[in-house]
């Protein structure tokens, strides 16, 4: 598959970031060089081969996350709800040391950003299901001229897309990736399993790249 983005997709993200920024009307001529180079770590694109994987449609349930912490197999998360009304919502303010935690509970691990983006990718274009964003495919909210702390929520407070902050994961069919995965974008940040790097990791290799074997960030995909 093609990984990463091109100059063109670069582009159109960063003008599809301004105008979302200035919509918000909030910190707009603060906000809009913050779109300028956000995406340069993407590019450039390049096919990519992975062996065979399995992964969850889903974000993890704070419900399924409550379970591993019910059984002694994950640390519960300090301020995360979990009433009743709760447990259908992503669970978010995990840390990569909660998420590494919780995969084996699952018969799992976390995915490579290789193979996150397999997934999630459409297949005629960046987004899961195609080329244009539009409303109704992903609980985005608005922008707020800021970059979102990566333990809370991609999606942002606001209720034009019909949930003034989480949604219960799933509520957005349309904006499923042709693999069925739902939520990708939008609602959480995601983990991976790779160390952050300005270099992409398909540029460091074709077959199943897992980019650098150490650093002090981890990637998040969303």
């Amino acid at each position: 598959f093609t990984m990463g983005s091109t100059a063109e997709d670069v582009r159109a993200a960063e003008a599809a970031c301004a105008a979302e920024q200035r919509a918000s009307g909030s910190l707009a001529a603060l906000s809009v060089p913050r779109c300028r180079g956000r995406f340069d770590a993407e590019v450039p694109a390049g096919e990519v081969v992975l062996p065979t994987f399995a992964i969850d449609r889903t974000e993890v349930t704070r419900g399924a996350y409550d379970a591993c912490v019910r059984a002694g197999a994950c640390r519960a998360i300090p301020g995360l709800p979990m009433r009743p009304a709760d447990v259908a919502l992503p669970v978010d303010r995990a840390t990569f040391a909660d998420a590494v935690a919780h995969c084996p509970f699952r018969k799992g691990r976390l995915p490579s950003e290789a193979e996150w983006e397999r997934a999630a990718r459409g297949s005629r274009g960046p987004w899961p299901w195609g080329r244009a964003h539009g409303p109704g495919r992903a609980n985005g909210g608005r922008a707020r001229g800021e970059r979102a702390d990566v333990e809370g929520a991609d999606g942002d407070e606001d209720d034009h897309d019909g949930h003034a902050g989480l949604a219960p994961v799933g509520r957005f069919p349309d904006g499923a990736s042709p693999f069925g995965l739902l939520d990708v974008a939008g609602n959480v940040w995601e983990w991976t399993s790779g160390f952050f790097s300005r270099e992409a990791p398909q540029v460091a290799g074709s077959f199943d790249p897992r980019g650098p074997a150490v650093g002090d960030e981890r990637t998040i995909r969303g």
